[in-house]
């Protein structure tokens, strides 16, 4: 119970890191872009790419176990392991859902960055859907980006792996060549020195 705690804590906790980056990013493209809808669903894509692109490069970061890495593991291990990773960001969502329904005029200093923290996560919303599809709409889009970054993370180190072995046996074998050249050199002294004599 507690390492399930941990887990749900510590990724959100990251989520959180994330989204604030974001707000960061939507306040400064707002600062620059111009008015109307199109330039808000233009500024919404934007952090949302922010957003999911940070996503991404952390799922590909994500250490896989030794018998997804030798390439044993099935579907169902990548199945579970987003299913896991998108409940996070679902609990992640609900709050920033219910702040998004009830949409409370950007007045203030604390709802302006409310306001920036969510906007990655309400471009359905921009685009005219409801809540409901927006947040079911987010969250297949997180479940597809955790899913295909987490394959790619584990086919790079798999990559990895295969290059430091090829290259392990690589350099074991020309120690063994050099042993070997030596043995023969020495071998060839003694028989030359068994000749002279």
């Amino acid at each position: 119970m507690k390492k399930f705690i941990t887990y749900y804590a510590v990724k959100l906790s990251l989520l959180v890191i994330i989204a604030a980056c974001s707000a960061i990013f939507a306040k400064l493209i707002s600062s620059i872009s111009a008015g109307g809808k199109s330039a808000l669903i233009a500024q919404t894509a934007a952090t949302a790419v922010f957003f999911f692109a940070f996503v991404y490069y952390i799922g590909t970061q994500i250490k896989a176990p030794p018998e997804v890495k030798d390439g044993t593991a099935g579907a169902s291990y990548y199945i579970l392991f987003t299913l896991k990773e998108t409940s996070v960001y679902a609990i992640f969502l609900l709050p920033v859902t219910v702040y998004l329904y009830i949409s409370p005029n950007v007045e203030s200093a604390f709802d302006k960055i409310l306001y920036y923290i969510c906007l990655p996560h309400s471009f359905f919303m921009k685009l005219g859907a409801g809540a409901i599809v927006n947040f079911a709409a987010m969250v297949i889009v997180f479940a597809a980006i955790s899913f295909t970054s987490h394959k790619a993370g584990v086919r790079r180190a798999r990559r990895l792996a295969i290059s430091s072995a090829a290259e392990t046996e690589s350099e074991v074998s020309e120690i063994n060549d050099v042993k070997y050249d030596d043995i023969s050199e020495n071998d060839a002294d003694n028989d030359t020195t068994k000749t002279t004599e």
